[in-house]
């Protein structure tokens, strides 16, 4: 290969980018405002009111993130925070291999998942590891891969869909009355 030089980019330092969550969660910059002004002997209600945040939170960020030591230290927080916020943790169904086994069986057999739930704990009610409730099944089913039951087996659902449909909220339903009621005496 005459001709050819060959040239690599240079090597940097590549910062780790931080993780974006919702905005109900604390952000470590907050956390750096929280320490820095609770440490210039700051109220909570000022620092909650600087942030927008209600002072609860930062009451509950101040005592709940505490280092051993007893200090607010805000990289120690987030670091407590974000292990106490670890997720997901794996599924009851995809944990226990006999009790995946039980409930592919019965859909099989076209079994709903809330007869399935009503024949394990008569079939095996000592077993109290083994009980679960119906709607343990439907997120197996709806949520595939995490789950670990088949994909065929939505069909054995009573209503056949495979996406949960949405419940409406109390708000959003018609009223039975036309419009105000007054009451007379």
């Amino acid at each position: 290969m005459t001709g050819r030089t060959w040239s690599y980019p240079a090597i940097t330092m590549v910062r780790e980018q931080p993780a974006v969550f919702s905005a109900r969660y604390l952000s470590e910059d907050e956390r750096i405002i929280i320490a820095d002004r609770h440490r210039a002997g700051d109220s909570l209600r000022s620092i909650a009111a600087g942030l927008g945040r209600a002072p609860s939170i930062v009451s509950r960020e101040l005592r709940r993130n505490r280092n051993p030591a007893g200090c607010y230290r805000p990289h120690y927080a987030q670091k407590k925070a974000r292990t106490r916020r670890q997720r997901p943790r794996a599924g009851k169904i995809a944990v226990l291999p006999e009790l995946k086994a039980y409930i592919q069986a019965k859909l099989d057999q076209w079994w709903s998942p809330g007869l399935i739930c009503r024949q394990l704990k008569k079939a095996l009610p000592g077993r109290k590891e083994l009980h679960i409730v119906h709607e343990t099944i439907y997120q197996a089913l709806y949520i595939r891969g995490r789950g670990g039951l088949s994909k065929e087996l939505v069909k054995c659902l009573p209503t056949g869909r495979d996406r949960r449909k949405p419940n409406r909220s109390i708000a959003r339903r018609a009223s039975r009355f036309a419009g105000d009621l007054l009451m007379t005496c």
